[in-house]
């Protein structure tokens, strides 16, 4: 009886699976022919900016991850406050560490060759990026959206822009890519391995970047509902092993699990008292619309009467944008996981787009298609065969996307770097292929000249250096303000060989400036404004080293010439031959003030914050 009425219900209806959700993938066949070609375009093109340009974004590329890397294999660099306190973890200069010990391993133990290889391995990683995009859109949308999804991940300018930056941003965006392109699993995937493996990533994720959690738990919930129990309980002990594995790193750097996420999470919310009226809170959604010149938009106008096919990404771009919005602290590269989201969108728009109006350009025919076609195709599934006026309206979206991605890599997004502002007053680049900062092609030069035995760097403090990262050198390295607590003065013979200074000249006239806090100090007006004493300034046209004591007193110190300038920056060489100062350690620990000491012990209580060690923590080996 069973059996007849089956045979009479005729062809069997759709599998419920095929219904416009996320948590309702279609079954999918071969890929896209092209993709490992357009995989490789993509390598091509991040490793050609990553080459090219060379700056920090932000001065956390330098401080929190390539400067710990290299003090952990080769002994010597600046401990950040960061690092003195335990507020970060060892993830990321970790695997950065790695590829460092392995050039030491061999001999290639120089910045001209670990340098563009650590660019290349997170130039690697993030094509996870337009990969997971495709594998996504092919499985909850339809290859067309897929493969549009894929060019504009591929050439989308922040995607080659930020690729080689060591930042938890972009590299949890990867793994979330990842996380989102294999989740839900397959039916027949569903053996412990593949649930174990997507509770692992998902928990690698948020130990990178933990601010992007609420955005992985989802992923993973909504996932998890077509696991069973046992699917459950290898998605759980996957995500137990790496929980397990970074609160054995934590204990083994910090001395307690979760120390840094602990410390970090208290310190960000302290910190937050202090930043309420640093920035409005549509900041970043401005920033967004901008960065995007406001094809986002239609990325978010799309979701209106679409929210059962594109609603889960448009819950996901949510979570990643609430939780940064509410926090006093914005900053565009926090929300970098946004951008492929919002690609995805409107990639989609485009398929869709295009395949109605081949649809309506082309004339009905008497017969009907089958139910399964019929209903693939409204899902946007199915052939995907387009007319001729389908295909302009892809082009031309994606025209549009590349358009703007042309402009953006070379900066010419009208009030651009401000998108990239940052509210503790770091440099922006001004350009992403071309821009070269003279500090760090100078700290390389100086890498390789065996006359460096000291470096006093005048132009910046060690926020804005190259660090030991760049120069490579166990020599003693001072910046401005460490050298006026050592009382080095007038005369730095004793302490630099070589001394870095900016180009900022001025008639030598010595001020009174008042600040904002209306506290009054000497100054030098210069070209670039008044410069507080002490002070040591390059004239490099009388090519003349100046010294102006922090009693107004103006003097040239003895012994040095000029030897170069590069960029804004020159050089000058002592031609003394007494020998300098030597350190006993060549850690130097840097904080940017006493008021972030005052924040920490509000978290820890006076007797359980360390002080920070006198001088940077420089001891001299003949004292």
């Amino acid at each position: 009886m069973t059996q007849s009425k089956r045979h009479r219900s005729g062809p069997p209806s759709p599998p419920k699976h095929r219904k416009q959700s996320f948590l309702h993938p279609q079954e999918t066949g071969a890929v896209w022919a092209y993709l490992p070609a357009l995989l490789l375009v993509a390598f091509v093109l991040r490793a050609a900016v990553a080459l090219s340009g060379d700056f920090h974004l932000h001065p956390d590329e330098l401080m929190q991850y390539l400067e710990p890397a290299h003090r952990l294999v080769f002994g010597n660099g600046v401990v950040f406050w960061e690092y003195f306190y335990g507020v970060r973890s060892w993830i990321i200069p970790g695997a950065i560490a790695g590829v460092l010990w392995l050039h030491a391993l061999v001999g290639l133990d120089a910045p001209a060759y670990y340098i563009p290889a650590v660019k290349l391995v997170f130039c690697t990683l993030s094509l996870l990026i337009p990969l997971g995009m495709y594998l996504f859109c092919r499985r909850h949308w339809s290859e067309h959206s897929a493969r549009l999804a894929l060019v504009l991940g591929v050439f989308w300018y922040e995607f080659l822009a930020f690729a080689h930056k060591p930042m938890t941003e972009f590299v949890a965006t990867a793994l979330i890519l990842v996380l989102l392109s294999i989740m839900p699993l397959h039916t027949s995937a569903c053996a412990w391995r593949g649930w174990a493996v997507a509770g692992a990533l998902g928990a690698l994720a948020v130990a990178v970047r933990f601010q992007y959690a609420p955005l992985i738990g989802m992923i993973l919930l909504a996932g998890g509902t077509r696991a069973r129990v046992g699917g459950w309980l290898a998605m759980i002990g996957g995500g137990a092993v790496v929980v397990g594995a970074v609160g054995a790193l934590e204990t083994w750097t910090w001395g307690m699990p979760f120390h840094s996420y602990w410390l970090n999470g208290v310190f960000n919310f302290e910190q937050n008292k202090f930043r309420e009226d640093e920035s409005t809170l549509w900041l970043l959604p401005w920033q967004l619309l901008h960065a995007s010149c406001g094809l986002l938009a239609v990325a978010v106008v799309s979701l209106v009467g679409n929210v059962r096919r594109r609603g889960f990404v448009g819950l996901l771009l949510l979570l990643v944008m609430i939780p940064h919005i509410l926090s006093a602290h914005r900053e565009y590269r926090y929300i970098f996981a946004t951008v492929p989201l919002w690609l995805m969108l409107f990639a989609d728009v485009l398929a869709v787009a295009g395949k109605r109006l081949a649809q309506s350009d082309t004339p009905r025919r008497p017969s009907l298609p089958d139910a399964g076609s019929h209903r693939a195709a409204i899902a946007g599934h199915g052939d995907d065969r387009a007319a001729p006026s389908g295909v302009l309206v892809s082009l031309a979206g994606v025209g549009a996307a590349m358009l703007v991605s042309a402009a953006g890599i070379v900066n010419a997004i009208p009030y651009q770097n401000d998108l990239y502002i940052s509210f503790s007053g770091e440099n922006i680049p001004t350009s992403f292929l071309s821009d070269r900062d003279p500090r760090l092609e100078l700290y390389r030069r100086l890498s390789d000249d065996d006359s460096v035995q000291g470096i006093l760097d005048t132009s910046g403090s060690y926020l804005n250096s190259g660090g030991y990262y760049h120069l490579h050198r166990r020599i003693p390295l001072y910046d401005q303000r460490l050298y006026d607590e050592i009382g080095g003065g007038g005369e730095p013979d004793r302490h630099a060989s070589h001394i870095i200074t900016s180009t900022s000249v001025g008639g030598g006239k010595l001020v009174v400036v008042h600040d904002q806090t209306g506290k009054t100090f000497s100054a030098v007006e210069t070209d670039y404004g008044h410069k507080q004493l002490p002070l040591f300034i390059g004239d490099p046209d009388r090519r003349e080293l100046v010294y102006w004591s922090k009693t107004g007193q103006r003097m040239l110190p003895p012994g040095y010439i000029y030897v170069e300038q590069v960029g804004d920056l020159i050089v000058w060489q002592r031609q003394t031959v007494q020998p300098l100062k030597q350190w006993r350690d060549y850690q130097i620990v840097f904080y940017p003030g006493v008021n972030f000491w005052r924040v920490l012990v509000n978290i820890l209580g006076e007797q359980a914050t360390r002080l920070m060690p006198p001088h940077n923590g420089v001891e001299y080996a003949d004292d």
